[in-house]
């Protein structure tokens, strides 16, 4: 059975493989990567992956509303990391969500692999930050 929250567990780790590709990669790219990098995969983990991105992607049917859209399709099975305009007058949550992943360094972003909860509540907390420096109300 696939997670029923599947990003509250994949996400870092979705992101860490397209970085690590450098900025975008195929599906089949995000797999490998997370079969070399993680340990002791459930069944049925490569659905969760791409529920993942379809979560968190307004280019995906299965995007759901309120959620970070932090994926952008590239073509078919290709997926990049959508990053926010460099405009900070109008930021949007959802760019100061995406630039406060930007900012994560490969090192922080693995110490949150399998901990998606408290990696979404940190990216909140980097983003209303950004919020307070850029004076957004």
């Amino acid at each position: 059975m696939v997670d029923a929250h599947p990003n509250n567990k994949w996400l870092p780790d979705v992101i860490r493989a397209i970085q690590d590709a450098g900025g975008s990669a195929s599906l089949y790219q995000v797999y490998s990567w997370i079969g070399r990098n993680r340990q002791g995969l459930p069944g049925e983990w490569k659905a969760a992956i791409r529920a993942t991105i379809y979560l968190h992607s307004s280019h995906a049917k299965g995007y759901k509303q309120g959620n970070p859209d932090v994926f952008c399709n590239k073509g078919r099975g290709v997926w990049a990391l959508r990053y926010s305009s460099e405009v900070v007058l109008g930021k949007t949550d959802n760019d100061l969500f995406i630039q406060a992943i930007a900012s994560f360094s490969k090192e922080e972003l693995e110490s949150f692999s399998g901990k998606g909860d408290a990696f979404e509540h940190h990216v909140k907390d980097r983003a209303a930050q950004l919020k307070l420096k850029y004076k957004i109300s």
